[in-house]
């Protein structure tokens, strides 16, 4: 298929990115900020710890690996993008003001204190005049990277005239009151992979993990002497079993994410006696990967992929989530009416916008049931949501608060669709069920169809249902009684994610490409093209079909003449764009990691455009997926031109584990499955490395 592209406008309208896989975390008077993968800031309202609200949120142009506020400035640390300086001061509309560091510097921490930033990045620890927050300038800098081999994402803690940076095995006690010529003091190394530490009044409390003995430590160590510190005490438990991750002092109390049991839970230690602390009591939560004290006495605040929580530890020996924020995050389905924008989940469920204006897009609520959603489709004030076991309608009416009207079982649910008074299911391995749900409190199953082809997608044109699955390409027929015959069948087609008909066209997306079928001919449906590249979701309008892209965004086809398929525009989420619908002349992208995005086209509206040139790619390295995986996932990058390309894959202390590619390759899209069957669980790092661009990214192995 040809690879053009034209001159175009394809413009995002908004985009309302969740918190997503959070990296970083500061606050400000009520409101928090959060920096997390593929960019996004969230602004959060927490004058009310029971009633958290969004406020605002700043798209970055990668993962914000640091945050920092000071005045109404927020200072973010990005990866491979230097630091950018953000005005606050009007909250709702938060506004890029300028940068410092040349593209390619990841910054890992910041600590800001008057008009001075310090901040560190893979190798050094930079101090920063910020008098003028428009014109930064270098003071003085010290470089670590002679004393170690491996150097994973500095932390640095300020107290008064010393700057603790925490690195891979060490913690750096480094004077900065000179700070044209800042020293190392001291450098106290151990053996294990430091996750986290707090320092409080020359005492340090560190969480590391020892990878030979698979044992996970909570460590308190004696630094008075500022020279060697010494071990009061010391918790060690398997990390296979509970795995210590984040720790924050307050008060007389250390409070310690950790994962247990394949469960996360927030664990409260007494450290009245910093000899023997003892555990008091814990709290079982979704996701723990950053915590921190909060403005009011006594509440935590807990950040991971699961949203923002609030935790009251009032009482030391029942503490509870007072509110929990989340806009939802790894959507894989969205539906649009004039009324809402839904968009489903299988970790966050599902979240319900409201669609009453596209330049403020605003989260209202959210449903979550115990199964794993797969799909969601609206009519007027109804969601029918599809899970793996259950087919749930929701009424709307109230948006702040769905109601569950309805719920069917299921035996394998993947897609569902709405026509007049039925409702059709994909049931997977099981074919497909038909539903009436004129009585919408009682659906009546009508129909079933399962010749024994999974069926994981389905669209319905003119009385015909179209599906799309594991293998195969199906045409069933709907008689006046609601029964299902075939009336044509193609093997081959495999992986069927999305599918949709419109006039004599069949497009399915089937996760390696776009598959084309003229159906003018029902029993006999003709191969037409294929759309070369990753395709997950798939709409069409006029003579164009919107492509869900995974890796690539979204993709406008040009399919005027089906044999040969153009690209006309595309537009780069940095994200994987699973899913994607067509609206009010408008493009609905639910993505993975960034949330919802709204683009529009006038090309949708028939609009003549011309100028064509070839298709431009830059450098990029996205996310693997699936992530976390078990034994395999799929790492994708693009470049722009033929280079001599290497990606590698190394586990936490840097030693290489598998190189995946080295060889030349022409400019365009790659994808290269990783096996992890023979590896532990844990966290990995991919790096792609090529004479003009590298790039490092985490992927989690879990068994």
């Amino acid at each position: 298929m040809g690879q053009n592209t034209q001159e175009c406008d394809l413009n995002l309208i908004k985009r309302l990115a969740p918190i997503g896989e959070a990296v970083s975390f500061c606050y400000k008077d009520n409101y928090v900020f959060v920096g997390s993968t593929y960019g996004p800031i969230n602004v959060i309202d927490v004058s009310d710890p029971t009633d958290i609200k969004y406020v605002s949120q700043t798209i970055m142009q990668n993962t914000v690996f640091a945050l920092a506020v000071h005045n109404n400035i927020l200072l973010a640390g990005l990866d491979t993008r230097g630091l950018e300086l953000i005005d606050i001061s009007d909250i709702k509309n938060p506004r890029k003001i300028s940068s410092y560091f040349e593209r390619g510097t990841t910054i890992t921490s910041i600590s800001v204190e008057e008009n001075i930033i310090y901040c560190t990045t893979y190798n050094s620890l930079f101090i920063l005049d910020y008098t003028d927050p428009y014109n930064l300038t270098e003071i003085g800098n010290i470089n670590f990277e002679s004393y170690f081999d491996f150097i994973d994402q500095p932390k640095i803690i300020k107290l008064g005239k010393i700057c603790y940076v925490g690195i891979s095995y060490s913690i750096l006690e480094i004077d900065v009151e000179n700070k044209k010529v800042p020293k190392l003091l001291n450098a106290f190394t151990i053996n294990d992979k430091i996750t986290s530490f707090y320092v409080a009044k020359d005492i340090y409390y560190i969480i590391h993990t020892n990878y030979d003995s698979s044992l996970s430590h909570f460590s308190i160590f004696d630094n008075s002497s500022h020279s060697t510190p010494i071990l009061l005490s010391d918790i060690s438990k398997n990390k296979y079993i509970v795995e210590f991750r984040n720790i924050v002092v307050d008060q007389n109390k250390a409070i310690i994410t950790v994962n247990r049991d394949d469960r996360s839970k927030v664990l409260i230690y007494s450290i009245e006696s910093l000899n023997s602390p003892k555990e008091i009591s814990s709290l079982s939560v979704v996701d723990s990967k950053i915590i921190s004290k909060g403005q009011q006495l006594n509440n935590i605040y807990l950040v991971g992929s699961n949203g923002l929580s609030i935790i009251s530890t009032n009482n030391i020996n029942s503490p509870k989530i007072l509110d929990l924020y989340n806009p939802g995050s790894l959507f894989t389905s969205i539906a649009v009416n004039e009324n809402f924008i839904l968009a489903t989940s299988e970790v966050t469920g599902l979240a319900i916008f409201e669609n009453a204006n596209y330049d403020s897009l605003k989260l209202i609520s959210h449903y979550k049931n115990i199964d794993k959603m797969k799909n969601v489709f609206v009519k007027d004030k109804y969601a029918f949501v599809t899970s793996k076991k259950i087919f749930e309608i929701l009424d709307l009416s109230d948006i702040e608060n769905p109601l569950l009207i309805s719920s069917t079982k299921l035996q394998d649910g993947y897609e569902s669709i709405i026509v007049d008074s039925l409702a059709y299911i994909a049931d997977g391995d099981y074919g497909i069920k038909i539903f009436n749900i004129s009585d919408i409190l009682d659906p009546k199953l009508v129909s079933q169809f399962n010749n024994g082809i999974n069926i994981n997608c389905l669209d319905i044109y003119n009385n015909n249902i179209f599906t799309g699955g594991r293998k195969n390409f199906q045409i069933l027929e709907i008689n006046h009684q609601n029964n299902i015959t075939q009336i044509s069948n193609i093997g081959g087609i495999y992986s069927g994610h999305d599918i949709k008909v419109l006039d004599d066209l069949a497009c399915i997306a089937n996760e390696e490409n776009g598959v084309i079928f003229n159906i003018a001919d029902l029993a006999n449906p003709k191969f037409k093209s294929i759309y070369y590249g990753p395709a997950y979701g798939v709409d069409l309008f006029n003579n164009y079909a919107v492509v869900a892209d995974l890796f690539g965004g979204i993709k406008i086809i040009d399919l005027t003449i089906p044999e040969n398929p153009k690209i006309n525009c595309s537009y780069s989420h940095n994200d994987l764009s699973m899913c994607v619908q067509v609206y009010d002349n408008k493009i609905f992208s639910a993505l993975y990691n960034t949330g919802i995005c709204i683009l529009e086209r006038n090309l949708l509206s028939d609009t003549n455009v011309v100028n064509n040139n070839d298709y431009d790619y830059v450098f990029m390295l996205f996310q693997n997926y699936p992530n976390p995986f078990n034994q395999n996932t799929t790492i994708s990058y693009t470049i722009p031109k033929q280079l001599q390309v290497t990606l590698k894959v190394y586990d936490m202390l840097g030693r290489e584990i598998k190189t995946l590619v080295n060889k030349i390759q022409l400019s365009g899209n790659y994808k290269v499955k990783f096996d992890g069957s023979n590896l532990g669980s844990g966290i990995y790092y991919y790096k792609i490395q090529t004479s003009e661009f590298t790039e490092t990214k985490k992927l989690m192995l879990l068994k």
